[in-house]
């Protein structure tokens, strides 16, 4: 809710965290207000991309390695080049601007 009591839209997305049988961890990101297009997916590589939609998913960097048959500091890479098209400091910051600008795919 505003200071003056009227609702705000807000999408809340969670991933767990999971470690061998045990979830360790939950994560989530709140986002304020509707999707809004944005500039940055023309920045994107289709690797970079590729890796965000993971990111999204809430993989690990082993993980995205894995899926995408990269090395790990491969991925860190990519990772690194996002946060700075972004303008942002972490993984989850980058989550919920793509979210924001409605850079996330549905699965």
């Amino acid at each position: 809710m505003t200071a003056k009591r009227q609702r705000r839209h807000a999408e809340i997305s969670s991933v767990l965290i999971p470690s061998g049988d045990a979830c360790h961890a939950i994560f989530g990101v709140a986002v304020l207000g509707a999707p809004r297009p944005g500039k940055a997916s023309a920045r994107l590589t289709r690797r970079q991309d590729q890796v965000l939609q993971l990111l999204g998913e809430g993989a690990s960097t082993r993980d995205i390695a894995e899926s995408l048959h990269l090395s790990e500091e491969t991925v860190r890479n990519h990772v690194a080049k996002l946060l700075r098209a972004f303008g942002v400091h972490s993984r989850v910051e980058a989550v919920a601007f793509a979210h924001r600008h409605g850079l996330l795919r549905e699965r």
